[in-house]
């Protein structure tokens, strides 16, 4: 274990030496990984050394990066990287966001990363469309053209949609939210509708070309890992 925990601690200075917390550098999916990945540090080796550095990166996170009013003033998503305020985060990174928001609500006790968490998942609910087969759809991103926001539906992945369905999850487990829960549901059932007999999900729609057929197993393995974590295991599978 202490091997472990070293070579983590080792690879955490690298990263951030290379890749120093700066506010020009910031890209929001990849630095809300990399600061899930310093909390689950703290959690399982019990050291709080960065307690408060912590705090600041993602309070600094939630000032620059979230950005409110899409697609209502409940919702809030944020920017994918601070050079480019004309768009924001697709859809299937929010898992990446959410779930540290919630474990740090978790170990520090402050009840707003919990509410930012609340309204990132509304963002990607009341975001989502439904299809032609009538399925619900995380929507693909939002983009600032000619001065106004637009939300972009397709082309967009159906496997893959796991890791922001995780997030939502996470969050549901401190707060009841008949909405949220209903489009966890519903994108269950996305799930069902398009997997194939041979187990895979269909991988997308709207490339029109070999991507919407295609199975790819690292967009399969962030389904797996929500699927596991809301259903558990099977005896088949013990």
């Amino acid at each position: 274990m202490e091997r472990i925990r070293q070579s983590i601690a080792r690879s955490m200075e690298v990263c951030d030496a290379m890749y120093p917390f700066e506010k020009h550098r910031i890209i929001s999916n990849q630095d809300y990984a990399r600061l899930w990945g310093k909390l689950l540090y703290q959690k399982v080796f019990e050291d709080e050394s960065r307690s408060e550095e912590l705090k600041r990166q993602l309070d600094f996170m939630l000032e620059h990066l979230h950005r409110s009013g899409l697609p209502d003033d409940d919702s809030e998503g944020t920017y994918r990287y601070l050079g480019d305020l004309g768009s924001l985060e697709p859809a299937e990174y929010y898992g990446l966001i959410i779930s540290p928001l919630v474990l740090a609500y978790e170990m520090f006790g402050d009840e707003k990363y919990l509410e930012h968490a609340g309204k990132v998942c509304r963002h990607v609910a009341r975001s989502s469309w439904t299809d032609r087969s009538g399925a619900r759809r995380l929507h693909r991103a939002w983009l600032k053209i000619g001065g106004r926001w637009h939300k972009i539906n397709e082309p967009m992945l159906i496997a893959g949609m796991g890791m922001t369905l995780y997030g939502v999850h996470r969050f549901l487990e401190h707060r009841r939210d008949e909405e949220l829960a209903n489009f966890l549901r519903e994108c269950d059932e996305t799930y069902a509708l398009y997997q194939n007999p041979r187990g895979y999900f269909a991988s997308a729609t709207g490339w029109q070309n070999e991507a919407d057929v295609a199975p790819c197993a690292a967009w399969h393995s962030h389904d797996w890992f929500y699927l596991l974590h809301r259903y558990g295991a099977g005896p088949e599978l013990v």
